[in-house]
């Protein structure tokens, strides 16, 4: 099966890279659907549904969902905003064979992941910031 993939997308995927990317999208489009939630046992609530319906879909249990298939900032965005708001697009371009839905999540973990890389160098900019203090208040 994995050559056969390897051979018809000339790419390096395995089923595992087809399934991880359905469990994302699913997942995603549940939590969307969950909307938005009050608290955090309410976010965590609807986690576990979103997983377990994934899970269904893909015949194995909501823990092997979440550490093996769904992308782990689908998860830790709604457990965090309470909420999962995916890009609105439209519905007339289809890039790369993939559908609205998809192509939806597809933009959600382009932004996170770009947002991420903006919160490492934040992170480096503040490490330096502190170590400059720290060398000016031992040096005076």
């Amino acid at each position: 099966m994995n050559a056969y993939l390897r051979e018809a997308t000339g790419g390096d995927f395995s089923a595992k890279d087809f399934r991880t990317w359905f469990a994302t999208v699913t997942c995603s489009t549940e939590l969307e659907a969950a909307g938005i939630v009050d608290t955090q046992a309410q976010a965590k609530q609807m986690v576990v549904a979103a997983l377990t319906a994934t899970a269904k879909r893909l015949g194995n249990t909501p823990a092997v969902c979440r550490k093996a298939y769904v992308h782990p900032v689908v998860i830790e965005r709604y457990l965090d905003e309470h909420r999962l708001d995916l890009p609105k697009l439209r519905a007339s371009r289809k890039p790369g064979g993939l559908d609205l839905q998809e192509r939806r999540v597809l933009a959600f973990l382009e932004h996170a992941q770009e947002h991420d890389a903006d919160r490492v160098r934040l992170h480096a900019l503040e490490r330096s910031v502190a170590a400059a203090k720290a060398k000016r208040a031992h040096a005076g």
